[in-house]
């Protein structure tokens, strides 16, 4: 019974990001999309942050060592972000500093 609820687990995240992966941004679709403004944000407006980069973006800023793992979702925009000198460790899945 553990055994398929892991199975039918792993194959609704194979299935997500599948569908996240088959996105994709034709050239020109900007020109058809009208922004919102960003009228208030409790964090950081990104430039053209947003889906095929069309518009701005306000992002949560994480703390350091905060989960991070929505960040590694490919497809569809994350809305937060790492704080500066920071990145998503893929294998912890928080935010960790960038060494150099």
């Amino acid at each position: 019974m553990k055994a398929n609820m892991i199975k039918a687990a792993l194959l609704v995240v194979m299935a997500t990001v599948a569908i996240n992966e088959a996105i994709v941004c034709l050239p020109n679709y900007c020109e058809n999309v009208q922004c919102e403004a960003i009228t208030s944000c409790d964090g950081r407006i990104v430039s053209r942050g947003g889906f095929c980069g069309c518009c701005d973006m306000c992002k949560k800023v994480l703390n350091p060592g905060d989960n991070c793992f929505q960040m590694l979702f490919r497809g569809v925009p994350s809305t937060v972000m790492c704080p500066d000198n920071y990145h998503c460790d893929a294998v912890t899945t928080k935010c960790v500093a960038v060494t150099q």
